[in-house]
């Protein structure tokens, strides 16, 4: 048996899901847990948290063409949160087998060069401290989110 990794990638305007892609099954479309996410290349850096418990960006990075433009420019008018799973594919089987890891982050910079397009999603609000679990809260949860990780808590 062979395993592969894969992202797949959801956009949402508020509670509405814009678009879904994944980076595996070259020019095809695969569908899970109620979704169908087209193909598209991209790649994914970037963690939530590190240990320190300060926020850290991650980048998600398109091809450079007028469509990623686009969106981008959309995604950061409109101040999309964008989620991406990390998964471990059976290609043999098509099919999932686990998710290692979600990331939730809000479109906050993009820039391109001549061969791509990076969109930084910032995180959006972590726990700090190690007792405390991490709950990362999203707009589906407490409704419009700030731009900034500059948020006190009362």
């Amino acid at each position: 048996m062979q395993l592969a990794l894969g992202h797949y990638t959801r956009f949402y305007a508020g509670s509405s899901l814009r678009m879904a892609f994944q980076n595996f099954y070259i020019g095809e479309t695969h569908s899970d847990a109620g979704v169908t996410y087209l193909f598209l290349p991209f790649g994914f850096s970037g963690m939530g948290t590190n240990r320190q418990g300060d926020n850290t960006t991650s980048t998600l990075v398109f091809p450079n063409n007028q469509l990623a433009r686009d969106i981008s420019d959309e995604a950061l008018r409109n101040a999309w949160v964008m989620e991406v799973d990390v998964k471990v594919l059976d290609p043999d089987s098509r099919s999932v087998q686990t998710t290692l890891y979600t990331f939730v982050g809000q479109a906050s910079s993009s820039g391109w060069d001549e061969s791509g397009l990076r969109i930084e999603l910032n995180t959006l609000l972590d726990a700090v401290g190690g007792e405390v679990p991490i709950r990362t809260l999203h707009q589906k949860l407490v409704g419009a989110l700030p731009y900034s990780n500059n948020v006190r808590l009362r």
